[in-house]
């Protein structure tokens, strides 16, 4: 490859990928585009998940960050907080754009790469428990390394209203790595 032509693709480089990212900063604003792709004629990506989210009765955790003002955004909890953690989601959103231009992608049926804890401690810093057998109230369990998605998984609608969303099909097999009557 001749200089001038190295140098002309390393230039488009270093100006497409800032230019990119912050192309895609600005539709993320927008939860429309989170759903602007369509699978088939008819079928919008995530059209379930957004039902969900903005579901009225609130049916799952998401629906629940949404409801009190109607403008939460599918990237607030998607959007990673960290440097490192903005460019997992920037990967995988660029992975994702370039299998649909392809033809290639499927709606998704579980999140490869789950949120992060940065990422809900971002709005839920601290943590007040409701009574005092509250998993996050109980001496013993301090310490444990649980991501806050292994028991509070935003999407599915079988959570407890009472319970934050809190589904027994996902925490009690968290449970069972310690606690055998589980």
């Amino acid at each position: 490859m001749r200089r001038p032509t190295v140098i002309a693709i390393l230039l488009l480089a270093v100006v497409s990928g800032p230019l990119a990212w912050a192309i895609s900063d600005r539709f993320e604003e927008e939860n429309r585009f989170c759903v602007a792709c369509h699978l088939r004629p008819g079928l919008p990506l995530h059209e379930q998940k957004f039902k969900e989210f903005t579901s009225d009765p609130v049916e799952s955790l998401v629906a629940a960050h949404f409801a009190p003002s109607r403008d939460f955004l599918c990237i607030e909890c998607h959007r990673g907080t960290s440097w490192l953690g903005r460019a997992r989601v920037k990967a995988v959103a660029a992975r994702d754009a370039a299998n649909y231009l392809l033809g290639n992608f499927t709606e998704p049926d579980r999140m490869r790469h789950p949120v992060w804890d940065e990422d809900c401690i971002r709005c839920h810093e601290t943590y007040e428990s409701k009574s005092d057998s509250d998993y996050h109230a109980i001496l013993a369990h301090e310490g444990i390394d649980h991501s806050c998605v292994e028991c509070h998984v935003g999407h599915p609608t079988n959570g407890d209203p009472e319970l934050q969303f809190l589904s027994r099909s996902v925490v009690l097999p968290v449970c069972r790595n310690c606690h055998e009557e589980y």
